[in-house]
Order: structure tokens, then C-alpha cells, then sequence
């Protein structure tokens, strides 16, 4: 029942999801990351200067820079806290494959149908299957530190891209890039080196918070 119920959802949420976040040029940014509205924990101005905080915001007159405060406790089988820079190196490394870490799909799968993110493998955090071991629902929001899914999109056998969608603390950060279209329904390519970011107030992952709010629908095998 629950995954009639999530693809059924899934195919509102997709189709009910397009691009009205409008010219993002006016988007704060982060070593590249097009992102607004993340709690900062250290960041560095367009300056170049460092500014050590303590869970507020560092800013200087021309720009905003901004991360997510970590309290996952420094694990290890997650990035350090919700930042671009900690989700990219984490990524890089592969550190979702590593002990602990659930494939859900051993070989790429298409997704419910209408979803922008085509073929795709998955693969929940340790925090996220013990969630679900006792919160089967998908519509129950895995709201614990160290709650995290990567979703690496794939071309063929190719990957092409990468979404992921983390919990630092209780809140929720996302985070994607791949071609055109596949992180989310009529958005531009993106770059590793400049992926979409942020929490579900910055307008460059409003869609992903429309369509998710959240959860993740990817279900326990």
C-alpha cells in the first residue's frame, strides 16, 4: 500500500513541480553553490576572509555566506555538517558506499514515472534505515541528525549527476546537480563545482522542498 500510495504522490508531486523560482541571479553564493537561507555555522565572505560563528549568519556589506550547523556528533558515515563544501567532499569520496550505508537499488532503475530524475541508485544513510526499520511510512519525515539520501543520476551506466537530501540537525538541506532537467523539472545543468543548495527556504532548491517537503519516498527493501 505504501508504494502505490508514494508513487501515486510522487506523480502529483512531479507534475505539480516546475520551475518558479524565477532568475536566480540574484541568488547568494557559496564556493559555487546557488543557495539562500541556511543557518551559518563558518563561512567565508567574497573577500576572502574567514568568520568562525556560533549558529548565526557572517556577513559583510557586499555578500552573504552562508552553511548548515552539524549536530550529528562527527560522524563519520555523513559529512561533518550541511554545507556545500562538506556534501561535496563527501560525495567525491564516495562516503555513501562505505559500511553501514543501505543500497536500496543494486543497478540503475527508472523512477516512478513523471519524476524529473530519470534512472537512478540509491543509497540511505545508517540514521535514515534505522528510521525506517521503525518508521516504514514515507510520509513519516525522517527528521534525525545524520538522516541522509544520495541519489546518483545516471546515463546509462554512466553517473551524471547527484541529489541528496541530509539532516544535519532537524532540519532538512538539499542538494543536486546533473544535466538539464534532472535535478528538478525545467532547471538548468548544474556542476559539482556549482551545484543547487540550501535548506527549503533558498529559491535554487524550492522545487526539490515542493515536491519532497522532506521526506524520502525511497522505501526499505
Amino acid at each position: 500500500m505504501h508504494a502505490s500510495l508514494t508513487a501515486a504522490l510522487l506523480l502529483g508531486f512531479a507534475f505539480g513541480c516546475s520551475d518558479d523560482s524565477g532568475d536566480d541571479s540574484g541568488d547568494n553564493n557559496t564556493t559555487g553553490a546557488t543557495t539562500s537561507g541556511v543557518t551559518t555555522s563558518s563561512g567565508t565572505t567574497s573577500s576572502g576572509t574567514t568568520n568562525t560563528t556560533s549558529g548565526t549568519t557572517a556577513t559583510n556589506s557586499a555578500t552573504m555566506s552562508t552553511t548548515a550547523t552539524s549536530t550529528t556528533g562527527g560522524a563519520s558515515n555523513v559529512p561533518a555538517d550541511g554545507s556545500a563544501e562538506s556534501i561535496t567532499a563527501f560525495l567525491e569520496a564516495e562516503g555513501y558506499k562505505e559500511t553501514g550505508w543501505v543500497s536500496v537499488h543494486d543497478a540503475p532503475v527508472p523512477e516512478t514515472p513523471g519524476s524529473p530524475h530519470g534512472d537512478v541508485r540509491v543509497y540511505l544513510s545508517p540514521a535514515l534505515a534505522a528510521f525506517k526499520e521503525t518508521n516504514p511510512d514515507p510520509l513519516d519525515e525522517p527528521a534525525v541528525p545524520g538522516a541522509m539520501a544520495v541519489k546518483e543520476l545516471y546515463d546509462g551506466t554512466t553517473v551524471v549527476g547527484k541529489a541528496v537530501i541530509f539532516y544535519p540537525a532537524s532540519d532538512v538541506v538539499y542538494y543536486c546537480y546533473g544535466p538539464a532537467g534532472r535535478c528538478a523539472t525545467g532547471r538548468e545543468a548544474t556542476t559539482i563545482e556549482a551545484p543547487d543548495w540550501g535548506d527549503g527556504s533558498a529559491s535554487a532548491v524550492g522545487q526539490c522542498d515542493t515536491c519532497h517537503a522532506g521526506l524520502v519516498f525511497t522505501e526499505l527493501p
